[in-house]
């Protein structure tokens, strides 16, 4: 059965009719554990933004592949279920980013990806690279093929 209330985006997730560019929250995490997080905004227009934040949702000064916004998106409603829910998809991973969006209150899931921007966008400051890089832990022994 087939329910026309919702909007279906990025091929899964689904949303509250009339809701056309809702924010996506994207939560690095690591060995099961957020680490921090970036705010896109803007998307539909065209005209996205990329605001870095700590977990604490304290704004970080880095960029990655789009600049900030004029003014950094506020904590959703949400934030904490979302954290709660990373934790749990992500359990088991050595480092994925999960991906939600907040609609009216609501944490909705988005997706999950272990290459963030495919690997090939560094961040600016760099040195942003080397502590995300700080946080992933590998397997230790055996071979790598």
């Amino acid at each position: 059965m087939r329910d026309d209330s919702v909007l279906w985006v990025h091929g899964g997730a689904s949303v509250p009719e009339g809701v056309s560019d809702p924010n996506d929250y994207k939560i690095f995490c690591f060995a099961g554990e957020p680490k921090a997080l970036y705010v896109a905004t803007g998307r539909a227009t065209g005209d996205a933004r990329f605001d870095f934040f700590d977990i604490g949702f304290n704004h970080l000064p880095l960029a990655n592949a789009r600049p900030n916004a004029s003014a950094p998106p506020g904590r959703p409603a949400s934030y904490e279920e979302m954290l709660d829910m990373a934790r749990a998809l992500s359990a088991g991973f050595p480092h994925v980013r999960v991906d939600f969006y907040d609609i009216a209150g609501r944490p909705y899931f988005g997706e999950m990806t272990f290459y963030h921007m495919s690997g090939l966008s560094p961040f600016e400051p760099e040195e942003y690279d080397e502590l995300f890089g700080s946080w992933l832990e590998l397997p230790k022994g055996g071979d790598a093929r």
